[in-house]
């Protein structure tokens, strides 16, 4: 068999052109692509961490307000509940009832008991009429 005259190349790197030199920049190279990396992901990690507690802060101030907010109305409604108790006791609208609007208690022929079922009659026959118009 004759061999032929024709070598084969070995393909052409990087490493193979610039010898031990080429192959230190390439290593230093991916050292510092690797490091990039490790910063990149170090300052994510720490931005994430900032912006949450950041956020915890945040929602800390909200719910303290929310809070506050809320002890307010709480304050507001049993003022309110003790406003409508005073302005509705009889204590106050008997006086209030005699002087502002006239009235007097009724003579003993104005009182008209109705018995228990006409009103119960009366009820219903409200109640079916507020049925047929809405």
């Amino acid at each position: 068999m004759k061999r032929s005259s024709v070598k084969t190349r070995q393909p052409v790197t990087r490493i193979g052109r610039r010898g031990a030199k080429g192959a230190e920049a390439l290593r230093n190279r991916r050292r510092l692509k690797e490091a990039a990396l490790l910063v990149s992901l170090t300052v994510v990690i720490s931005l994430f961490y900032v912006w949450s507690r950041v956020a915890v802060v945040q929602t800390g101030y909200r719910i303290h307000h929310l809070t506050n907010e809320y002890q307010e109305f709480e304050d507001q409604y049993r003022a309110l509940k003790l406003e409508l108790a005073t302005r509705t006791s009889p204590e106050r609208l008997g006086p209030l009832a005699r002087t502002r609007f006239n009235l007097r208690p009724p003579k003993p022929g104005q009182v008209i008991i109705v018995p228990q079922q006409i009103r119960i009659a009366e009820q219903n026959h409200v109640g079916a009429k507020q049925d047929r118009n809405p």
